[in-house]
């Protein structure tokens, strides 16, 4: 969950639909309702290894999405080359600007995994696959725009991007709401609206929707505890 829950205040009611679609298999794969699919020959291949792979190479030569993408994720992954890998996708993104290479960078420079973040940069790659439908891209937007990374808190753009990848098929994004509603600190409280979100993800099958359900359950039992002494310690009893 966003550490960001527990610290900001709460924010303009916005009330999104509460819609959330199947699950996709690769939400950041996805463009307009289409999966890109990753050119089989640059499976496993990395910038270190792609010369030993002329049909590959000259996939990435081109900037065929289906290529620069696993290798560029495949070099992040395993080598340290991080940087390399970013420009490739840069480079892509103004060859072919296929949304998956604007998601996939957008990813890179925001998780703060092996290369500083750039917020601002990503902001703009990930807004860019967000409006042609991508998942993973508007899940991250929203958290963004929650975090105030990169540019102003915008709760309210950050509740409809985080409703809209739930409309994607980006479950957890549903949970998040229901989180947000439940706690009432970035959003005004609303339980209706927290059960709501909560059971529409637990039908789409979060598993992280199930464990907050039984969280939030958990709230609400009340525990009482009696000790009987005694002057023999063994015969102490806890009730």
């Amino acid at each position: 969950m966003l550490v960001v829950f527990l610290t900001a205040v709460a924010a303009t009611a916005v009330t999104p639909e509460v819609k959330v679609a199947p699950a996709v298999a690769n939400p950041a794969w996805i463009s307009n309702g289409v999966q890109l699919q990753p050119a089989p020959e640059c499976l496993g291949v990395t910038l270190d290894t792609l010369d030993v792979n002329s049909k590959c190479k000259i996939a990435v030569e081109q900037f065929q999405p289906g290529a620069i993408v696993p290798v560029a994720i495949r070099t992040m992954a395993s080598t340290t080359r991080h940087a390399d890998a970013v420009s490739l996708l840069e480079k892509g993104t103004q060859r072919s600007d296929h949304p998956v290479t604007h998601a996939v960078l957008g990813l890179m420079l925001s998780s703060g995994e092996h290369v500083q973040p750039d917020y601002p940069r990503a902001l703009r790659h990930l807004q860019i696959a967000s409006d042609a439908g991508n998942p993973s891209a508007t899940n991250q937007l929203a958290k963004l725009l929650y975090e105030g990374r990169g540019t102003e808190r915008d709760l309210a753009s950050a509740t409809k991007m985080s409703a809209k990848a739930a409309a994607l098929g980006y479950h957890r994004a549903a949970t998040d709401l229901a989180q947000l509603y439940h706690v009432g600190l970035l959003l005004p409280r609303d339980e209706t609206l927290s059960r709501e979100w909560l059971n529409a993800a637990i039908t789409a099958g979060d598993p992280t929707a199930k464990k907050l359900a039984n969280t939030i359950a958990s709230e609400k039992k009340v525990h009482i505890m009696q000790v009987l002494p005694s002057p023999d310690p063994a015969k102490v009893r806890i009730v």
